[in-house]
């Protein structure tokens, strides 16, 4: 049996809080439940706080995986369909959904709405989990008495993006896989091949070439201060992770992303593209105001560039200009894509049109990924093979050197 501190509201609104002995959390919600409580929050072995100072729960707010998530909207969609109401059905989830955070996250979400809050207003407290995008989605879906509809559209927008960053990832694997093999493969030639050739060396009156030495010399160092190899291979991460969490770093990066070769940057615009197309579309499908869907679009992008072109857009609208105008303006849109915006503004099915664009980036992302592949693949094999001859070849020379003065 443990002991549980939890912060609870009363039917009346009130808050209250205390202890409560139960084997687990879930019986510890029950009872208080049953009492006509509603917890906020929750913690095992904790005690009460004074004031009104709160709980202190590892774990609230936290970030809560996209399949969860998803599986969760899908759920909540059925529910509300099945006419139970937001609070019974949230009750519900609370008790069936796998995620330990987002468990946590429902109660509170439960208490808000039992306060009165409505359903954005609390799912807006847990920023970690339910994104701008999501929370603008479903109170649109409020306000317009559409929410089952909006649940289910906020689960295929999600999967759609999972199933996009899947491909990406999964594009990704082979050469990290490579490169990380070719990094350990020159530390242990380096480490214990090295020293070998260096003490054969040892008695050679000549001078050991340039690049012979530098190996011979990165061999020694690294045996006396072993601690300086995974120095020296983060910091060049540390630093790129620096340059990029700043602001100035961030928007030089995205923009360098667009022009990297071996159609690099290609695959990274049409990522981009596929994202706002998908995230506007849902948006205006949903019933949210055309301004407001612009600045969530931009928010969520995860592109300064496509961030600039939403701001640029938002002034023109503002103006009392088309959506579909602006877009002209930024090289990260081509022709089609503002040929499509520009019929759908005409026929008044934006939505429609956006979606078409995103579902056609998706598929052209899916095959420019399988086209790198087949490119990368041998890029990497010269690349590693690269690397272990110029090891090969540092270790040898001073024999060539020698053969030559036999001669």
């Amino acid at each position: 049996m443990s002991s549980f501190a939890y912060q609870a509201v009363d039917n009346a609104g009130k808050r209250t809080q205390g202890l409560v002995d139960a084997p687990d959390q879930l019986t510890a919600t029950r009872q208080l439940r049953q009492r006509g409580l509603t917890v906020v929050k929750m913690k095992e072995g904790g005690s009460v706080s004074k004031g009104n100072a709160a709980l202190s729960i590892p774990g609230l707010g936290g970030r809560v995986k996209a399949k969860d998530l998803t599986l969760f909207s899908r759920q909540f969609a059925t529910m509300i369909g099945s006419g139970l109401t937001i609070l019974r059905s949230l009750m519900i989830l609370e008790e069936q959904v796998d995620s330990k955070n987002l468990k946590t996250i429902l109660v509170d979400v439960a208490g808000d709405i039992e306060s009165g809050r409505s359903l954005s207003e609390a799912l807006e407290k847990h920023p970690k989990a339910f994104d701008r995008l999501y929370c603008a989605m479903v109170r649109a879906g409020e306000v317009g008495g559409v929410l089952e509809m909006t649940l289910q559209r906020v689960a295929e927008s999600m999967e759609a993006r999972e199933s996009l960053k899947r491909k990406i990832k999964s594009a990704m694997m082979y050469p990290t896989v490579v490169l990380v093999f070719a990094i350990l493969a020159a530390i242990g030639m380096i480490l214990f091949l090295v020293p070998i050739f260096a003490n054969m060396y040892k008695d050679l009156d000549s001078e050991l070439p340039a690049i012979t030495q530098l190996l011979v010399d990165a061999s020694a160092n690294g045996k006396k201060y072993p601690y300086m190899i995974p120095i020296i291979l983060l910091t060049p991460v540390g630093a790129f992770r620096f340059w990029t969490g700043r602001e100035t770093g961030r928007r030089q990066w995205d923009r360098i992303k667009l022009r990297l070769p071996m159609k690099i940057g290609g695959i990274v615009q049409k990522v981009a593209l596929a994202r706002f197309s998908r995230t506007m579309s849902s948006l205006i499908a949903s019933g949210v105001p055309m301004m407001q869907a612009v600045k969530v679009t931009g928010d969520t992008s995860g592109s300064s560039v496509i961030e600039d072109a939403m701001d640029d857009i938002l002034k023109s609208i503002e103006e009392g200009r088309t959506f579909s105008e602006p877009l002209k303006r930024h090289a990260i849109f081509p022709t089609m894509v503002i040929q499509m915006t520009a019929i759908g503004e005409e026929t008044g099915k934006v939505d429609a049109m956006l979606e078409k664009v995103a579902e056609f980036y998706e598929d052209e992302v899916d095959a420019a990924i399988k086209s790198l592949t087949s490119i990368v693949e041998p890029i990497m094999m010269i690349f590693v093979g690269g690397i272990v001859g110029f090891i090969i070849i540092a270790l040898y020379m001073p024999m060539f050197a020698l053969f030559d003065k036999i001669k």
